[in-house]
């Protein structure tokens, strides 16, 4: 979409995380189709939480920002992120 590609010009290693109805239905290719990290299906108020949670863990112990891994983010429910494999990346839905 048009908003992703502004904000990846602006700065192309923020996290952005989608939700909503449209997400929500056709949350692969949401993930798929853009260049974005997370899906958030249904609603959002805990999962959107909880990554934050983890970003500031994660800053606390690397004294950076960093996105949750895979590891973290498969804790989280509500979610659909994607898991890169040997030559594709796959859809990880957490229910």
């Amino acid at each position: 979409s048009d908003t992703i590609r502004s904000i990846r010009e602006l700065n192309p290693n923020v996290p952005i995380i989608v939700g909503g109805p449209h997400p929500t239905i056709d949350h692969e290719n949401v993930l798929f189709e853009n260049d974005i990290q997370a899906v958030i299906i249904g609603e959002g108020e805990l999962p959107l939480t909880e990554i934050a949670t983890k970003m500031v863990d994660n800053k606390l112990r690397s004294r950076s920002v960093n996105f949750p891994s895979n590891q973290q983010l498969s804790q989280i429910k509500g979610i659909a992120f994607k898991v890169p494999e040997e030559s594709f990346e796959s859809l990880y839905l957490t229910n």
